[in-house]
């Protein structure tokens, strides 16, 4: 039977040949079939190797494992700051609107008088008196200014009743409150004139004899 000889190949087809016996080549060739299809180009050569979606995807990236998802809590430095500035608040309506708003539910004429007006009231009693820096002297003034009118309420209210027994309790009252007045002008003259301590305190001062 006669020898089939098979035709010479050509260079091209040597070189195609080579190709397929290469480790790995099948993987390269299918991998470029895939992106070469139009339907599976999108969803193949798109993908990454992190897991995260392609920039311009319009995927949300994935959250940052050690945020857990919360946000960002003030710190406590922060945190105690806004808990002193709100109580340092407080306490400078405490020393400056609190009385005065007792004494307008003390006197009971908050229909007539708005309790800032009490306010001012006694911020002027405070000024006529020398305006003093000493807290007690202050708190003694504005004491006396309430007890002025406590006094003159009870007179009212005894002078208002027809009962006699009633009168007779108003004015009580008004003639006791007019003594603790009175003591509480002393006091608050004693307290005044208290005499500071000098440099020259404890000295002994001899007289000159000619």
């Amino acid at each position: 039977m006669p020898k089939v000889t098979k035709p010479p190949r050509s260079q091209g087809e040597q070189k195609a040949a080579a190709r397929q016996k290469q480790p790995g080549s099948g993987n390269v060739s299918a991998a470029a079939e895939r992106c070469s299809n139009p339907r599976s180009a999108s969803a193949t050569c798109n993908r990454t190797t992190t897991g995260h979606a392609a920039p311009g995807s319009g995927a949300a990236p994935s959250p940052d494992p050690r945020s857990n998802g919360a946000a960002s809590a003030p710190t406590l430095d922060a945190t105690k700051q806004l808990h002193e500035q709100r109580i340092a608040e407080q306490a400078e309506k405490l020393r400056k609107s609190l009385f005065p708003v007792l004494t307008a539910e003390a006197l009971g004429y908050t229909e007539i008088f708005e309790p800032a007006a009490y306010q001012k009231f006694l911020e002027r009693v405070v000024e006529d008196c020398g305006s003093p820096v000493d807290p007690i002297e202050r708190m003694m003034i504005e004491q006396a200014a309430l007890a002025h009118y406590r006094i003159a309420t009870l007179h009212c209210r005894a002078a208002g009743t027809n009962e006699i027994d009633a009168a007779k309790v108003f004015s009580s009252a008004a003639s006791r409150l007019l003594g603790e007045f009175r003591r509480l002008a002393l006091a608050l003259n004693t307290y005044r004139s208290k005499t500071p301590k000098t440099e020259t305190d404890g000295e002994l001062k001899v007289a000159k004899v000619g």
